[in-house]
């Protein structure tokens, strides 16, 4: 089996990337923990082994190649609308062109999502329909399907603590088996700070 990673991310800009970090890193600082954690996470992806990597990029003005080196990665522009919409619209890309490969969506805000938990996630697909990592804040970090259903990001409150439970709902609704992993940690506000590794905490 094969699965396609989506990472969706946001160009590392001052004063657009990581916002919530600025009253703690400043514009600058934000934006550059923003671009290490952007290369991390690609490189973890590239490690998993798992499948294809596609950067679902916004805005799609960006040249992604002056943040990351893009020689293993696939690229694409997000689609328009909120969060759901646009991780729909992307995994209703790699159902269209790749219906044998199963996706597995993730951001770049979870240092702690290393490419070993990325092969796990993979492995789970082969007993389950779908599994989850929940994040500290009551979103998740990432989302692996073995097929894509749009019920799974259709009229969800996004942004907020409710995410994780109305998802996990969502798949429970489909009669899909779901393997949930242990909550991890994404990088969104000050006090999530001292979760980082030391090898990001140069802003």
């Amino acid at each position: 089996m094969t699965t396609h990673i989506i990472i969706m991310v946001k160009q590392p800009l001052p004063g657009f990337a990581k916002t919530r970090l600025i009253p703690a890193l400043g514009e600058s600082g934000a934006a550059s923990l923003a671009a290490r954690m952007l290369q991390h996470a690609v490189k973890q992806a590239v490690a998993a082994d798992i499948g294809p990597v596609t950067l679902n990029y916004t805005p799609n003005t960006w040249r992604v190649a002056d943040n990351v080196a893009t020689a293993n990665l696939h690229l694409r522009p997000q689609a328009d609308g909120d969060l759901g919409a646009r991780m729909a619209a992307a995994c209703q890309h790699v159902q269209q062109h790749h219906p044998d490969q199963s996706i597995l969506l993730m951001g770049t805000d979870c240092p702690a999502l290393t490419s070993d938990v990325l092969q796990q996630m993979h492995d789970a697909l082969l007993q389950h329909h779908a599994c989850l990592i929940p994040a500290n804040d009551g979103g998740y970090v990432a989302l692996a399907m073995r097929e894509y259903n749009p019920l799974v990001f259709t009229d969800i409150h996004w942004s907020t603590d409710a995410v994780a439970t109305t998802t996990r709902d969502r798949i429970q609704s489909l009669g899909w088996r779901c393997q949930e992993f242990p909550h991890l940690v994404d990088i969104d506000e000050p006090e999530d700070l001292p979760h980082l590794p030391s090898f990001l905490t140069q802003y």
